[in-house]
């Protein structure tokens, strides 16, 4: 699937009251929010980092701007795979990797083998 749009949006929302802590006081939670658009298909997500880096050295207006402008033009344009076809793949390898190896398969007891002069498997 191919990376066709991301859109950021950094948004604020309000708190019923303030939040004090020894630190700092929230008025609001800001959140990050994106939505991407692959083949057709949107996808939403968000990070929840503090206002300004008071706990952890992540904020909103920085996670905004890492996606603006390094993250988002990396990504933008690139294909990526379903997961589904992730799974295909690694099913694929491993049976090639169990081929090469001669092994039996994984759903066989295991058996006791050793190797003969000829490379041949035997029991």
């Amino acid at each position: 699937m191919r990376l066709e749009r991301l859109e950021l949006f950094h948004v604020a929302m309000p708190l019923v009251r303030p939040f004090r802590s020894a630190v700092t006081t929230l008025d609001r939670i800001e959140s990050v929010v994106v939505r991407m658009t692959m083949d057709g298909q949107q996808g939403w997500s968000e990070t929840t980092p503090l206002r300004a880096p008071v706990y952890t050295d992540e904020w909103a207006g920085g996670a905004f701007e890492l996606l603006r402008t390094v993250i988002g033009p990396l990504v933008l344009g690139k294909r990526f795979e379903t997961p589904e076809a992730r799974r295909a793949a690694r099913s694929r390898d491993r049976r090639a990797l169990r081929d090469r190896q001669r092994m039996p398969p994984l759903s066989d007891p295991p058996r006791q083998y050793q190797r003969t002069s000829d490379d041949a498997l035997q029991r």
